[in-house]
């Protein structure tokens, strides 16, 4: 039977989610609508927020009911902010990454 998660995740749990998948390389990076992410954004600086950054708000259920956070990290002097999703692909919990800005 498929693991379900509660809802309202809380963030700590959301966080040590994330943090569990990404270490075992269940990270989603699509190619953004127009070809590109923030372009003051590296990589590199989007995996340090996966692996260090923090929760900011409330987790949400999005449009297609997955859970939707926002991680925040400082790097450089800039916050940089990814909107993740926790979602279900083929049978297994994965983190998309879809969007990335910073503040």
């Amino acid at each position: 039977m498929a693991e379900t998660l509660p809802f309202p995740l809380q963030p700590a749990a959301a966080l040590a989610r994330i943090r569990e998948l990404y270490a075992a390389g269940k990270i989603r990076l699509p190619t953004p609508p127009g070809g590109a992410w923030e372009r003051t954004v590296t990589t590199r600086q989007m995996m340090r927020c996966l692996e260090e950054g923090e929760i900011v708000g409330p987790g949400t259920r999005n449009e297609h009911g997955h859970y939707a956070f926002r991680l925040r990290r400082l790097s450089a002097g800039v916050a940089i902010v990814m909107h993740v999703v926790l979602l279900r692909e083929a049978d297994e919990w994965v983190v998309r990454i879809v969007g990335v800005s910073h503040e």
